[in-house]
């Protein structure tokens, strides 16, 4: 059941990275006596990635699976599917990864302009983190896209 094995431990993984993300970007926060700062940033970047990625398996697992029929076609899979070809998944999965890669070029560019010196790591995660997280879950996007044309090459091949 691509549901229950990954749609929705997906889901919740990456929605808890996300608000994590969102909590941790501005500043540190505080709860009680114990302060979140740049590494819990980090870890949910990570759980953002690793939640992204096991979405992205749901969405294969279905795909193939209904194409193989082991399971009946998911008519809301089909929809996004007609709706994201792999043109526009492309142009998407690209500006996010773009828009990650900038990022870490601003950072470089800035650590250039401190003379390759010492940085408030700090500062420095709030700017690499995200753009690590777009510029990974971009390029996920672009080649979850061409497999996912690749499986549906293949049925058709088939048939």
């Amino acid at each position: 059941s691509p549901r229950w094995l990954f749609l929705y431990p997906g889901l919740l993984i990456f929605l808890t990275g996300f608000v994590g993300m969102l909590w941790l970007l501005p500043q540190a926060q505080t709860v009680g006596q114990v302060t979140f700062d740049v590494h819990s940033l980090l870890l949910s970047g990570v759980a953002m990635i690793l939640g992204f990625n096991v979405l992205l398996f749901s969405i294969l697992s279905q795909h193939s699976s209904s194409i193989h029929g082991l399971l009946p076609p998911n008519a809301w899979l089909q929809n996004a599917m007609k709706l994201f070809t792999l043109e526009r998944l492309l142009v998407i999965g690209l500006v996010i990864a773009v828009v990650g890669f900038w990022g870490i070029v601003h950072a470089v560019m800035a650590w250039r302009a401190q003379d390759y010196g010492s940085l408030d790591y700090t500062e420095t995660m709030r700017n690499i983190v995200p753009a690590s997280v777009s510029l990974v879950i971009g390029l996920q996007i672009v080649f979850g896209s061409f497999l996912a044309d690749i499986i549906g090459l293949a049925a058709t091949a088939k048939k």
